[in-house]
């Protein structure tokens, strides 16, 4: 299983190679717990989607 967060994610090549596919959705309030999750140079559209006010 592999699992994703960015809806530009090419899930069609991953189902290819026979993987299931699973999107990510957590539900983080706060700009801090984004950041405390996430590596700094991890694509910032990726960390807006994980920031839900």
């Amino acid at each position: 299983m592999t699992g994703y967060v960015c809806k530009y994610t090419p899930v069609e090549i991953i189902r290819a190679f026979d993987e299931e596919v699973y999107r990510i959705e957590p539900k983080i309030k706060s700009v801090e717990g984004v950041m405390s999750l996430t590596h700094p140079n991890m694509c910032s559209f990726m960390k807006g989607n994980y920031f839900i006010s």
